[in-house]
């Protein structure tokens, strides 16, 4: 398996009376950061820098592994 980078663009889609999508967040004062929450569940997001790789989840700890999946790593290339 190669682990490559990926692009996505924020998105909303509302259906059953939930909404679906990577959707911005600004920020809530002038220390913060701009946001992309992953929904419904809040369960990921992103902030700058962008590329890096990284999220935020409130996931508990023993169901990190079920995310691994969704991790953005750079190939073993380190070309996009």
């Amino acid at each position: 398996m190669t682990f490559g980078r990926i692009e996505v663009a924020p998105f909303a889609v509302e259906r059953f009376g939930t909404t679906f999508g990577l959707i911005p967040q600004p920020p809530e004062d002038g220390d913060d950061f701009w946001w992309v929450e992953l929904h419904p569940g809040n369960y990921m997001a992103f902030t700058a820098p962008w590329d890096s790789g990284e999220y935020d989840t409130d996931i508990p700890l023993g169901h990190i592994h079920a995310l691994a999946a969704y991790h953005f790593w750079p190939s073993p290339s380190g070309k996009p």
